[in-house]
């Protein structure tokens, strides 16, 4: 694989698949504790409850960032954190309507697949959107953009995983308001409630202020810990290695 694009789009479609098949419970309980509800199901596979959506999704959307990256890195002047969130709005705005399909199944493991898309038909693609998107444009600014700041880093793995690890606190911090909102934009649709930005962000301040936009961040924490910078440090391991 000689062209570093389609390398980077394979290797970050196989890292980020990796990455989310490991953290998948973590990710649903996170879900959960964002939208005020207990989770505890009787059955361990309602943890992986719109696992094959979710992994179908994130293949690509993994592909579409790290590729995204490589080429505005390659043909552009930005300072690294620009690229990172440029890439992470590309690919976010991308998949965000299909990766909400998945959450709707998280927070009511009754759905089905088709349940779920059926719930999604007539709403506004870009209101479904616009959550996931600054959601991963914050986090990748600050793991991707953050991670190319680093002056004189060791390329191995390990090393990779330690920046990695410290990048995801500011950027897990930063980007959680907007992960609250996408959950809480899809308990809006399941009540049949308007899923527009500005009203659930409204309902999110009136109901618990500022705090409640970072309601589940220590789950989103853990959830981030583990998957993104474990897919960073697998990604720059397969660039180096193939």
């Amino acid at each position: 694989m000689e062209n570093k694009l389609y390398k980077s789009t394979v290797l970050g479609s196989v890292s980020g698949g990796v990455g989310y098949i490991c953290t998948l419970p973590l990710d649903a309980i996170k879900q959960n504790i964002q939208v005020g509800k207990e989770f505890t199901p009787s059955i361990f596979k309602h943890y992986f409850k719109g696992g094959f959506l979710g992994l179908a999704s994130i293949i690509p959307q993994m592909g579409i960032k790290f590729s995204a990256n490589a080429y505005l890195e390659k043909n552009h002047t930005f300072h690294p954190m620009v690229n990172g969130f440029i890439a992470g709005l590309f690919d976010g705005a991308f998949l965000g309507p299909v990766l909400s399909a998945q959450s709707l199944q998280q927070i009511n493991t009754t759905l089905s697949y088709r349940q779920s898309f059926m719930l999604l038909k007539g709403q506004s693609l870009f209101q479904l959107s616009i959550p996931m998107a600054l959601r991963n444009a914050i986090y990748t600014s600050s793991l991707l953009g953050g991670y190319r700041m680093i002056p004189d880093k060791k390329q191995n793995f390990g090393q990779d995983l330690f920046y990695a690890s410290l990048l995801n606190i500011p950027g897990t911090i930063a980007c959680c308001p907007a992960d609250v909102l996408r959950a809480k934009q899809n308990e809006f649709l399941l009540n049949n409630k308007s899923i527009n930005v500005f009203h659930v962000c409204k309902e999110i301040y009136n109901k618990d202020g500022l705090s409640g936009f970072f309601r589940g961040y220590r789950m989103l924490y853990i959830n981030f810990a583990i998957r993104f910078p474990f897919t960073l440090a697998t990604f720059n391991y397969l660039m180096r290695e193939y």
